[in-house]
């Protein structure tokens, strides 16, 4: 008589790469698999989640008054490439950081150095008379950059030539182009005054959207929203109060009533301290607000599922209640990551973070250990201002290169901790943790353990990865690896305790391109209690 197979002791869970990013609202175990529990410093790539991209050293020593902090970076693109130009501000100085350097030229000084200094919005502007760039400082007002000459200047009011009337441009904290023509927001009021079209002189003209402030407040500032009217795309005018009011305005000529109106105002709750609170995605305008991220379609539309950031809402809404009213908030496409970051402020006790939603996936991760205070793209590439007068380039796998010795860095910490999973309603034990990393074939170092019972604390320093890996004299054959193109390379380590759900807690740091691309928990069963 045949014997009966014994019954395997040992199962497994697998914990697909959570490329749904982070859930904060689900309940416990009621959280899909796709999605995770933590996930710092990692993105969806096209093998799993990799981290995410490091940073290096552009420019050093820029200087301010009250303190160095960069609070503003400025992408300007020149009508061919060798006069495109990055600039970036401190409370003192608009400076020319377009080369790396470590002593970077200051190309205008500001006249006033003291409150929000430094804290601008900049555009370009292309006329017949060539390509500008108009800067709004909250408290030096209206400065222009000339191409020709790659100079910049405050602009004065007055009538002549490259003057501007009717508005003091000290006054003025905001620029948008609309339809060719200029738009400015004047501080403390409901006001804007537009110029003539094609123009970035002349004589303003004030449009007052104070009658369709509902919730009060003073105008942020004008946006622009692609759109399609039913008939083709279509640009609409939106304007922002402090109090929440969105307003969309459509039209040419907004001195003619019949040729520009309002189409609807609508409200949302009061957007955070600071006036790049709205970002163009694609062809639709999304708006920071005090209870989430909103495009301005599913506004109108009065979609359920208004907000992109509902399946985070809850770290979205205490981020938002601690710093709505301190400056820093922002958003930026990170073209490498592929991913939307929302920069918030960051306080002296912390290290900067920022929130980055996957453009493929459209999941949320967290960024941190970027000392991120304000972003642009310049030539393809992210780049950013820090706290402590520097400019930064985000490029490679490795944090805070030295400017002058590539040797010197830090490793990104990356960490993750997959949805919670159960095996029915007895209690597990798991004995060892696999990951599963695509590489550039460098291995990263890894440290696995087994998390139980919602457990979500974060594992730090990782084991590092043997030194000897894939390099003569210590590579095994057939089962080491050289460098060049995409390997893998699997992680086995053994874990102990019991609880009824279970999750990997994983933290790893890659000195190359490292996606992690599976992860398995091998685990016994004990009792109900």
């Amino acid at each position: 008589m045949a014997r009966r197979p014994v019954p395997a002791t040992a199962q497994t869970l697998t914990f697909p790469p959570p490329l749904g990013g982070l859930n904060t609202v689900a309940a416990g175990l009621a959280m899909p698999p796709e999605d995770c529990a933590v996930a710092w410093n990692v993105i969806p790539s096209e093998s799993g989640l990799r981290a995410r991209l490091g940073y290096a050293e552009w420019c050093t020593g820029l200087t301010g008054n009250a303190n160095d902090k960069v609070r503003s970076i400025m992408s300007f693109a020149g009508n061919e490439p060798s006069l495109n130009r990055l600039f970036a501000t401190t409370d003192t100085d608009i400076y020319a950081v377009s080369t790396t350097t470590g002593s970077p030229a200051s190309a205008f000084s500001f006249a006033i150095t003291t409150g929000n200094a430094g804290y601008g919005v900049f555009r370009v502007v292309v006329t017949s008379a060539g390509h500008f760039g108009l800067y709004c400082d909250e408290v030096n007002g209206l400065h222009v950059y000339t191409q020709t000459g790659s100079s910049w200047a405050a602009v004065p009011m007055g009538g002549g030539a490259g003057e501007i009337a009717n508005v003091d441009p000290d006054a003025l904290v905001h620029a948008t182009v609309f339809k060719q023509r200029v738009w400015l927001t004047e501080r403390d009021s409901a006001s804007a005054w537009y110029l003539p079209a094609g123009a970035i002189y002349g004589g303003a003209t004030e449009f007052n959207f104070g009658t369709q402030f509902r919730q009060g407040g003073y105008l942020i500032g004008l946006y622009n929203w692609s759109y399609d009217g039913g008939a083709g795309m279509d640009d609409a005018l939106v304007a922002i109060s402090s109090g929440g009011d969105v307003v969309v305005c459509q039209g040419l000529d907004p001195s003619d009533p019949d040729s520009f109106n309002i189409r609807g105002t609508w409200a949302i709750a009061p957007p955070p301290v600071g006036r790049e609170i709205a970002y163009e995605v694609g062809g639709d305008l999304w708006i920071l607000s005090g209870n989430g991220l909103i495009p301005i379609s599913r506004l109108v539309m009065g979609s359920d599922k208004a907000y992109e950031t509902a399946k985070i809402a809850n770290l979205f809404n205490a981020l938002m209640l601690t710093r709505r009213n301190v400056r820093g908030w922002s958003m930026r496409l990170h073209p490498e990551d592929n991913a939307l970051l929302v920069l918030y402020p960051d306080y002296s006790t912390e290290t900067n973070q920022c929130l980055a939603q996957s453009q493929s996936t459209k999941g949320w991760f967290r960024y941190r250990d970027l000392p991120m205070h304000c972003a642009t793209v310049w030539e393809g590439r992210l780049h950013f201002g820090t706290q402590d007068g520097r400019v930064c380039v985000s490029r490679d796998y490795l944090d805070n290169v030295d400017r002058t010795d590539p040797a010197s860095f830090e490793k990104v910490d990356c960490t993750l901790i997959p949805a919670f999973q159960r095996a029915g309603g007895n209690r597990i034990s798991i004995k060892q943790i696999r990951a599963l990393f695509i590489t550039d074939g460098t291995a990263p170092d890894v440290r696995l353990e087994a998390r139980y019972d919602l457990d979500q604390s974060e594992l730090t320093t990782p084991e590092a990865a043997a030194a000897a890996a894939g390099t003569w004299d210590n590579a095994i054959w057939d089962s080491d690896v050289w460098g060049g193109d995409a390997t893998s390379t699997t992680v086995l380590q053994g874990a102990i305790d019991v609880g009824h759900s279970a999750s990997a807690a994983i933290c790893f740091k890659p000195v190359g391109r490292s996606a992690i691309a599976q992860i398995e928990a091998q685990y016994t069963v004990g009792g109900f209690l």
